[in-house]
């Protein structure tokens, strides 16, 4: 969460005004997106569209003609109750860009302010998204089943989990910015000011946050799991009490699919974007690839053989060293890039700790000064000597005793290297 944050402020999302939309959806269709990560993908994609093109809509409605809009969209599987919500954060430049048409990878491009959306925009937006959301699941076969029950274990764990109270249940008070529709909701109420750097990145922690918060957590008498809500539902329900196996049952329906990015960025943000270089700063990568190097070295054997046919000196095989192209001004102009767009993707351990605890590990607590790593000590003798100086415990604590022999074996199976394993052991609690 951290790292992930830390990252879109200082690599990705330039000094512009960002806007929060949130996009939820009725029980029945989150379940099904929930199911199937290539049916979410296309209910994302559909979301994003909608919301470029009303971004286009209402930049042409102030004169902005070739405007391009840039966004960062998470999905996220759960709510603040340990139930199954699918739905998804988008934070997205409350502006539109305009390219430079004669270099637009290298030359900053000029942002273009948009007011504030209205209720009726929200609401507009909302019932596009929701009638073409609806008509990708009926494609699908989605909503026209008979079927309630799922087929197998793990969509019945999905259904468990996305049956939970939850608050969307009650019908919440009407807010601004916020459209309801059928059981869609589109909340577009937070908006971050462009020089608001802190307060972006606890947006981006916000969005990228894990399903469970441990404080919350404890256990009753009887040995189950007691789950502390976030707010009180309208019914007066505070807690969630759960046995130890309804609880994994619950987080692993939280789990997101394999080989799914969560994370997903559009416009001029996204991987391949004309014009994305120079929006976060960052040097553009060669176009091409490994087809354009294979093109490369083909022309240079051809080169290569005519030259020695000819009685001619080969060429020469080790290109000029180009000079690192320029990056952009870093500033805090409106749509200048990110303050640190060429450091390392994820941050170093003293970094991470600093940018999250405010602990400096590297700074002396006495004098002030800096902290250098004199050596690593591994030798298990030096290690307690130092330990035992420092009135520090230099020895592991003890082992916890044998629980007995196994299940299987306390159940008259056979044990030992001669048994047979190939067979399921009996179901017992």
């Amino acid at each position: 969460m951290q790292d992930t944050a830390a990252h879109l402020v200082d690599r990705v999302l330039p000094h512009v005004p960002v806007r929060h939309f949130v996009l939820t959806f009725p029980r029945r269709v989150r379940w099904h997106l929930a199911q199937d990560p290539k049916l979410a993908g296309q209910a994302l994609r559909l979301f994003m569209r909608a919301l470029f093109a009303d971004l286009r809509r209402r930049g042409r409605r102030q004169g902005i003609r070739n405007g391009r809009p840039a966004a960062v969209a998470v999905t996220q599987r759960f709510g603040s109750n340990l139930q199954l919500n699918h739905h998804i954060h988008a934070l997205v430049a409350d502006g539109l860009f305009e390219l430079d048409p004669d270099d637009p990878d290298d030359k900053r491009p000029r942002f273009h302010r948009l007011d504030t959306p209205t209720d009726d925009d929200v609401t507009r937006l909302l019932a596009k998204i929701a009638r073409r959301v609806v008509a990708l699941l009926r494609r699908s076969g989605r909503l026209d089943d008979e079927s309630t029950e799922p087929p197998d274990a793990l969509q019945l764990t999905l259904a468990t989990a996305a049956g939970l109270p939850s608050r969307s249940t009650f019908e919440p008070k009407p807010r601004a910015l916020c459209a309801r529709l059928e059981g869609f909701s589109l909340d577009a109420q937070v908006g971050v000011h462009e020089n608001d750097r802190q307060g972006l990145e606890r947006l981006c922690q916000y969005i990228l946050r894990p399903p469970l918060a441990v404080p919350r957590l404890s256990r009753t008498d009887d040995g189950r799991v007691r789950y502390r809500m976030k707010r009180t539902l309208s019914d007066g329900t505070r807690e969630i009490v759960l046995t130890r196996h309804e609880l994994l049952a619950r987080l692993s329906a939280l789990v997101p699919p394999p080989r799914r990015h969560t994370i997903a960025y559009f416009g001029l943000l996204a991987p391949n974007a004309r014009g994305r270089p120079a929006l976060t700063g960052q040097r553009a990568r060669a176009r091409g690839g490994r087809a354009h190097a294979a093109k490369a070295a083909a022309a240079l054997a051809c080169l290569t053989a005519a030259a020695l046919a000819c009685g001619a000196p080969p060429p020469c095989l080790t290109p000029p060293t180009p000079e690192p192209p320029a990056t952009a001004p870093l500033g805090d102009r409106l749509g200048d890039p990110p303050p640190r767009p060429e450091r390392k993707r994820t941050l170093d351990w003293a970094d991470l700790l600093r940018r999250a605890f405010a602990i400096d590990v590297l700074t002396c607590t006495r004098c002030g000064g800096p902290r250098q790593v004199i050596a690593f000590i591994t030798e298990p003798e030096v290690v307690a000597h130092i330990l035992d100086h420092l009135g520090l415990p230099s020895t592991p604590p003890p082992l916890a005793p044998c629980r007995g022999p196994p299940a299987c074996e306390s159940l008259g199976f056979e044990t030992g290297p001669e048994a047979d394993y190939s067979m399921d052991p009996p179901a017992f609690e």
